[in-house]
């Protein structure tokens, strides 16, 4: 009994781990409407309101399990969603860091950070330099 009920999970491990080799178009057609989700997230109020988005936000928004969604952004792009999450914001951040008439309080309280300061630490650990240094680098 216990070998039939191990070999029925490898067929259930084996079937999941074969829709993300061959659904390839659609998982880039996830990944496009990831990429558009976390652009509307920042571009509109809803930052303000929520913070940072979490990969609940996006799995439920793409009406995908957290851990599908997981799954699939590893399997394309090599690294978790999580830190997907993170350089969409660190790229954003940069972009917006561009325009000197922003300040950085700002520019933190526009991308959902609780302080300018937890905003600072983050960037510095991303890029390895605080926002004025990048500020006066560009």
């Amino acid at each position: 009994m216990i070998d039939y009920i191990k070999l029925t999970l490898d067929y259930c491990v084996r079937f999941y781990k074969r829709q993300f080799q061959t659904g390839t178009a659609v998982n880039h057609d996830i990944l496009a409407r990831l990429e558009k989700l976390l652009d509307n997230y920042f571009n509109s109020s809803i930052s303000l309101e929520k913070g940072l988005p979490s990969v609940q936000y996006c799995a439920e928004a793409l009406c995908l399990s957290s851990n599908y969604l997981s799954n699939l952004v590893r399997k394309e792009t090599g690294i978790s969603t999580l830190k997907h999450i993170h350089r969409k914001t660190l790229d954003i951040a940069k972009e917006r860091l561009g325009d000197p008439y922003k300040s950085v309080n700002r520019i933190a309280e526009e991308l959902g950070f609780s302080s300018s300061s937890h905003f600072t630490n983050w960037f510095k650990k991303m890029t390895g330099i605080t926002p004025h240094e990048y500020r006066l680098s560009i």
